[in-house]
């Protein structure tokens, strides 16, 4: 047991760590609820919550990439509309695919009806003539 000068012993530093890991966790807190804003040119409500900027739950890009040509968790989306339509990718994007571990998970309880057609809006902005080009590249070559 250690005793200083003050009779400090190991409950006082028993307290003190308690005291530490509180103030680390609540930092950790604070900074998991921080979310970023977009940039200023993003205006697109679809883009906005296909890049992760509503939330990190609903990070589209994080797993088909900031374009949705794919990533290493997620499968190129770039042709879903043409593919599977308008309704399926609705539902697919509302209840998810495939398993908890590998598939889609459902942002149902994330992205409001609403929010899952801008999505779908914003991904229609990719069959346009330029869809080889994204935005995001587009505005990164600008500045």
């Amino acid at each position: 047991m250690f005793r200083g000068r003050y009779g400090i012993d190991d409950l006082f530093m028993r307290v003190l760590m308690k005291l530490i890991y509180i103030l680390i966790g609540s930092i950790g807190i604070l900074f998991s609820a921080c979310q970023p804003e977009p940039p200023e040119w993003m205006t697109d409500p679809g883009e906005i919550i296909f890049q992760g900027y509503k939330s990190v739950d609903s990070n589209c890009s994080r797993c088909h990439g900031r374009d949705g040509r794919g990533g290493m968790d997620g499968e190129n989306i770039r042709n879903a509309l043409r593919d599977l339509g308008e309704t399926e990718v609705f539902e697919i994007i509302k209840l998810g695919k495939g398993d908890d571990v590998k598939g889609m998970p459902p942002l149902d309880g994330e992205l409001s009806p609403e929010e899952i057609r801008s999505v779908i809006a914003y991904m229609k902005k990719w069959d346009s003539d330029d869809s080889t080009k994204t935005r995001t590249d587009s505005v990164a070559t600008e500045h």
